[in-house]
């Protein structure tokens, strides 16, 4: 069993399965937010209302979130070379009623950004 400590202050470890499956066992309120360097700079991301878990207050890795309004990510990665992990360049979590809202909230924190469908 490989322990692991993830960036977003997640704990958990690789069990034996084939394929092996990440299990979170503790985590932080939430995720950290990732912000690009040059916040103002162009960056398209995608944006996606997080399905919750157990009683609507953990995302599907685990990390909780208490219960409120629902949780939107806005995301840009770039595959990893060195492991099948994505490498983020940029990750935002906000709360909001509704797509629009969201984007509002996270050209708050990136203001260059442009968004997938």
């Amino acid at each position: 069993m490989n322990t692991l400590h993830l960036p977003s202050g997640t704990t958990g470890f690789w069990n034996d399965e084939n394929p092996p499956r990440r299990i979170v066992t503790g985590s932080q309120m939430g995720r950290r937010n990732i912000i690009p360097e040059n916040p103002s700079a162009k960056i398209k991301l995608s944006l996606q209302r997080l399905k919750m878990s157990g009683a609507g207050d953990y995302d599907f890795a685990g990390a909780y979130w208490g219960l409120g309004t629902p949780l939107y990510c806005a995301f840009a990665y770039v595959p990893s070379m060195v492991s099948i992990m994505a490498d983020f360049s940029a990750c935002v979590f906000v709360r909001a009623k509704s797509r629009a809202e969201a984007k509002q909230l996270v050209r708050k924190e990136i203001s260059g950004a442009t968004f997938f469908r």
